[in-house]
């Protein structure tokens, strides 16, 4: 079966993740895309979507984070704990304040065999959503 196409589009693939190892999250802020990396806690990797190079290396003392999610209205990047047995937590971090954690909440424990957030996602800018924010976290149960 032959993949779909778009009249005019020629679809590519590049090498998107600049880490080695096992790659989880990946947010863009319309310049930098940003990835976590399982098993190099502690770090988020920043690179330009057209040269996969790491730019800057994020130190946070998070722990094991792996979803992210830009805040396009804040200029801000959310980040899921990702090896959390039962306080699974959603951190915001801001690049103007060197990255400290500005805000943060907890999802309601659910006793699951592999805890973590597996996906997040953030509103788009308030042009197209009417004003309304919101905030989805995924987990695996």
């Amino acid at each position: 079966m032959a993949a779909p196409s778009l009249p005019g589009l020629q679809p590519s693939v590049k090498l998107l993740s600049p880490v080695q190892g096992n790659p989880r999250g990946l947010a863009f802020d319309g310049t930098y895309m940003y990835i976590t990396n399982f098993g190099q806690p502690d770090s988020i990797y920043k690179f330009r979507r057209d040269n996969p190079q790491v730019v800057d290396t994020i130190k946070h003392n998070l722990g094991e984070v792996g979803s992210l999610a830009w805040d396009w209205s804040n200029g801000t990047i959310w980040a899921g704990d990702y090896n959390a047995d039962d306080n699974q937590t959603v951190y915001n971090l801001n690049p103007n304040l060197d990255w400290k954690v500005e805000a943060h909440f907890s999802l309601p424990y659910v006793n699951t065999y592999y805890g973590g957030i597996d996906g997040l996602t953030y509103n788009t800018p308030q042009k197209l959503d009417r004003g309304l924010r919101w905030m989805l976290a995924c987990r695996n149960l």
